[in-house]
């Protein structure tokens, strides 16, 4: 049973307090699940910043900005190339390596649906220019032992 259902019972339970503990030990088990989740791919984001900061500093690729304030969502990891070729060439590289990447999406103004069903007002070059470089990079629990094959082969692209 859900945790929060679990609470909603308890307070029409005669045993109470033992029905809290319960429900408490299972947030806690959820909550522990959810951060050691996250901490795995957070690691390796991490570590692909770290082995990636070069490239960009010499302007090779363009990073994540991630404020200072901020931690990075360990959700989706990506870079950005020069344009559009340079972008192609690397997952074309890459899948040589076995080495799986996409380019993330489509703009909206640009799909399907999107041309069928929408309107867009201004100018959005930016949008398709970065649609054009971005690319994700493999970002998920296990991937450590195999990141620096993914980190070499891109620096070695770059």
């Amino acid at each position: 049973m859900p945790s929060i259902m679990l609470l909603a019972v308890c307070r029409q339970s005669p045993n109470a307090v033992a029905c809290v503990r319960l429900a408490i030990a299972s947030l806690t088990t959820a909550l522990v699940s959810l951060i050691q989740t996250h901490a795995c791919p957070a690691n390796v984001t991490h570590r692909a910043i770290q082995a990636f900061s070069a490239l960009d500093k010499d302007g090779r690729v363009r990073l994540p900005i991630i404020p200072v304030h901020c931690d990075h969502n360990a959700h989706v990891y990506y870079i950005l190339l020069h344009n559009i070729q340079c972008r192609t060439d690397l997952i074309e590289k890459l899948n040589t390596q076995n080495i799986s990447t996409v380019f993330h999406y489509i703009p909206l103004h640009s799909s399907p649906a999107g041309l069928r069903y929408s309107k867009i007002s201004g100018d959005l070059s930016v949008t398709d220019a970065v649609s054009d470089r971005l690319l994700r990079l493999p970002l998920w629990c296990g991937l450590e032992e195999h990141q620096n094959r993914v980190i070499d082969a891109v620096i070695q692209f770059s």
